[in-house]
């Protein structure tokens, strides 16, 4: 059951939340902005750029440790991931180390797999939907891994109800790949929550989650999570999220601690 609930852990994800903002004042809102530093008597484009630069995209580093633990096992992971953007596309890769320590205080180390998916998105002035298509790469030890690829896809929908508060939905389906000694089902999995943009600087959200057992005739999975983030600077940010599980199998806490930073 412990390779089940480390890989559940690796299925959580989270929503993020735009407000009507202008913050260089250049009359195109921050998140139509492809350039939201320009001077207060800078000439803009419709993208908000001045005509001699170029927008190259939007580069988001961020590294995080969770933990995971419940009465007889406890389970971290310190993760990379890494955002790219531009225009209405994106892309992300991302990778954990993860480390189990059991009831008799015994101590592994693993490399967990690697995500890749690119995603589009479509947006009018309070709606924004976004199309990804993804892959899990079995880099991680069969021990906390199926040992095959898996392939998934995911339809979001953010919907903004003023400034300050949204509301988010997302559904995600995965191929899930067959190992030589098991017989895998794929999953479908949900979510649905809400935002609240409690100042310029903090924002905060709650999700339920499910998702059908990849073991056939498994448990499936349920959770609620709560997700904050807090902006340090215009580049630099803080991410922190409980997560409870709602099923008999999975940890029944998981806090998450993330730093990013954003290059424009």
């Amino acid at each position: 059951m412990t390779l089940l609930k480390l890989m559940l852990s690796l299925l959580l994800s989270s929503s993020f939340l735009f407000a009507y903002i202008d913050n260089d004042l250049d009359g195109v809102e921050d998140k139509y902005d492809q350039c939201p530093n320009t001077s207060f008597d800078a000439l803009v484009d419709k993208y908000g750029c001045p005509p001699n630069e170029k927008y190259l995209g939007s580069l988001t580093l961020q590294i995080q440790n969770s933990w995971q633990f419940d009465t007889n096992n406890s389970f971290s992971n310190y993760g990379v991931a890494l955002y790219y953007s531009y225009d209405n596309f994106s892309f992300s890769f991302s990778n954990a180390q993860q480390s189990t320590i059991d009831a008799n205080n015994q101590t592994a180390q693993y490399t967990g797999d690697l995500y890749v998916d690119m995603g589009y998105k479509f947006q009018t002035q309070n709606l924004e939907s976004k199309l990804s298509i993804g892959s899990k790469i079995a880099t991680a030890n069969e021990n906390i891994g199926t040992g095959e690829n898996d392939y998934y896809a995911s339809f979001s929908l953010n919907y903004l109800l003023n400034n300050n508060f949204a509301l988010f939905s997302k559904v995600n389906y995965t191929l899930v790949g067959d190992a030589p000694s098991i017989d895998y089902q794929n999953s479908l999995g949900y979510s649905v929550g809400m935002a609240y943009l409690l100042s310029d600087k903090w924002y905060s959200s709650l999700t339920y989650y499910g998702a059908n057992s990849i073991y056939r005739d498994g448990v499936d999975y349920e959770s609620l999570s709560w997700y904050n983030s807090y902006s340090l600077s215009s580049d630099y940010f803080l991410g922190l999220n409980y997560n409870y599980g709602l099923d008999e199998l999975s940890f029944t806490h998981m806090l998450t601690l993330s730093l990013g930073a954003t290059f424009e």
